[in-house]
């Protein structure tokens, strides 16, 4: 039998991305074995028997592989929906069918093989048509499209899912491939860490998004968006971003050489340096909701044009005097500019000020980016130019990296996120050029370094003949447009009010679900309370204004948004907490509704 044109034909129908990723494989790949055989076994199977580094090893049972593979199954338990397993090592994939026995149809199966040689040869003499076509099982082969095993597990990592997470390994698989199994392990870390880092944000700063954002829709009336800036902006000017990393302070004499030659974008955290060592910034970006307003508090209002989320510090916005230009990544702000036939100015979303400042230079059409500061990497244990500060070696937040040199070099584990999310943008857009504009600091892959001021002789050829000013920038809404948004936003109360009547009928229902089960497990009552339940929850999640509350629903019931999938000793039991836990989640949404309803009728009386 042909077991290789078949398995690449399901492969082709069904994983054609994999399909692409064998086709441009790289000559020279890791963990190439020295022998690999498949023998028969006592009970009419096939056993894999590998050879590296001069010692043999065995895959599976010589006599029953397939009773072994499912004994070992056994250890791993399923106890929440939504369940992601990670699985190091494909094999012959026996020992992954008897892990697919065990999945519902919410869990997920991720398999890093770090064998490309085991994998053809799987290909070649198994049939695991019904692995590659299994739409929750995806299959990751190292140095072909193993970069992709920590986005997907990232993004299958949520709060509902984070303590349920199952790590397998195949049986031999981490003696052969030790350094492949400690990276495995790593990614794994790394998007189990992201996710918390996600929680713990959204836990901390549900409330103060609100307050901030219904307190900078005031600022509406007179303000731009990015998408004004696009007009202005000329197709052979390049773009300058300076983080606040240490290189800084060594390139500020390249900088003032920069100014009128470049767009300088600074982010909020170096703003005070530049302007006191003499170089004013074209913007200024600040999108964190909690950012010391100390970065703007200057003798001299700071008036450079501030690029800006609707969720960032209002105490900033007030105190900076300048030009407001919006972008943003919340489905409700989106909304108001559509509301009035404007095309929202969004950008994608990040934790780090220096990527906003990236996706809003991308989203200018700026072709040429020039990254000063971003070193993503301490330098003498600093973090940040104009600091003294001396972070001594964390072990919880920091990392090593690979430096712009080859060198291994100290980092935290935040910036590690953002140096991988360089990476995914700049393969995203690969007409644009990156130059990485430092000495020391951490590798951006897709990125050319360079020193600032070669970069600047080479790319920033072109006068900056236009004047980013308030004048020169125009606003975003006519006051007539103004009117319909204050309109818009007069016809939310009503929606909150509908939103938070629906909540206290489906606390009502999760009441007789509760009821209805333990009597009987289901009644005409029951149904009718499930569908009068599902009516609410697709109405709610239709409307834009509850997306800012989504977070402070979050904040306010971690706890039951963590328990509300996981699995009890009966399937009665399940039902029954989930209804317990859907009930605390709806008593969170009105404590949202009622919080942000005055906000709401404020913001309307100043618009």
């Amino acid at each position: 039998m042909d077991y290789y044109n078949k398995n690449i034909e399901c492969i082709k129908v069904h994983r054609p991305e994999l399909l692409k990723a064998l086709d441009n494989k790289k000559i020279y790949l890791r963990n190439k074995l020295e022998v690999i055989n498949s023998i028969p076994t006592k009970d009419g199977n096939k056993a894999v028997v590998v050879q590296y580094r001069s010692k043999e090893y065995r895959l599976n049972s010589s006599y029953r592989p397939i009773e072994e593979a499912k004994r070992w199954a056994k250890a791993y338990t399923i106890t929440n929906i939504n369940t992601v397993i990670n699985m190091f090592g494909l094999g012959n994939g026996m020992f992954v069918r008897a892990l697919m026995d065990k999945m519902d149809d919410s869990s997920y199966l991720l398999i890093y093989e770090p064998s490309f040689d085991i994998f053809n040869h799987t290909l070649e003499n198994y049939d695991i048509t019904d692995i590659i076509s299994h739409e929750k099982v995806i299959i990751f082969i190292e140095d072909i499209n193993s970069d992709e095993f920590r986005r997907v597990s990232n993004s299958l990592t949520t709060i509902t899912n984070l303590n349920s997470q199952i790590q397998c390994v195949h049986p031999k698989y981490d003696e052969i491939f030790t350094e492949s199994a400690v990276k495995f392990y790593k990614d794994l870390k790394d998007s189990f860490t992201t996710e918390v880092i996600n929680t713990n944000t959204i836990v901390h700063l549900g409330q103060r998004n609100i307050d901030n954002i219904f307190n900078n829709l005031t600022f509406l009336k007179d303000s731009s968006s990015i998408l004004e800036l696009k007009e202005m902006i000329p197709s052979n000017i390049p773009a300058i971003i300076v983080a606040a990393g240490p290189s800084v302070e060594e390139n500020i004499e390249e900088l003032k050489r920069a100014k009128g030659r470049a767009i300088i974008f600074a982010v909020d955290s170096v703003l005070k340096f530049l302007l006191d060592s003499g170089v004013e910034p074209d913007f200024v970006l600040c999108i964190d909701p909690k950012k010391s307003k100390r970065h703007f508090t200057r003798e001299t209002p700071i008036t450079t044009p501030l690029i800006t989320y609707m969720e960032a510090n209002n105490e900033i916005l007030r105190i900076h005097k300048g030009k407001k230009v919006f972008c943003s990544q919340n489905k409700f702000i989106e909304e108001i500019y559509e509301k009035v036939n404007k095309t929202p100015p969004s950008v994608q979303a990040s934790g780090s000020v220096a990527l906003v400042a990236f996706s809003v230079c991308i989203k200018l059409g700026i072709k040429d980016i020039i990254l000063v500061g971003q070193d993503l990497a301490y330098r003498d244990n600093q973090t940040h130019v104009g600091r003294a500060n001396n972070k001594k070696f964390n072990p919880d937040t920091d990392v090593e990296l690979e430096g712009i040199n080859g060198e291994a070099i100290r980092s935290r584990y935040d910036w590690k996120e953002y140096a991988i999310r360089y990476e995914d943008i700049i393969s995203e857009y690969p007409d644009i050029k990156v130059i990485d504009a430092k000495g020391y600091g951490a590798k951006i892959k897709g990125t050319k370094v360079m020193e600032l001021g070669l970069a600047i002789d080479q790319y920033c050829k072109n006068p900056l003949e236009i004047k980013f000013t308030n004048e020169e920038i125009k606003r975003s809404f006519t006051d007539e447009e103004i009117l319909n948004i204050r309109d818009y936003l007069q016809g939310n109360l009503s929606v909150l009010r509908t939103i938070k009547s629906k909540i206290k009928k489906a606390i009502k229902d999760c009441d007789i679900l509760v009821k209805e089960y333990r009597i009987s497990g289901g009644s005409k009552k029951y149904d009718d309370a499930m569908k009068r339940i599902s009516k609410a929850n697709k109405y709610i999640e239709d409307q834009k204004i509850y997306s800012i509350m989504d977070a402070y629903v979050v904040a306010l019931a971690t706890n039951e948004m963590t328990q509300i999938y996981k699995f009890m000793d009966t399937v009665d039991e399940n039902n029954i907490n989930t209804y317990k836990q859907s009930k605390a989640i709806y008593e969170a949404a009105i404590v949202a509704v009622d919080y942000v309803y005055p906000k709401l009728e404020e913001v309307i009386s100043k618009l």
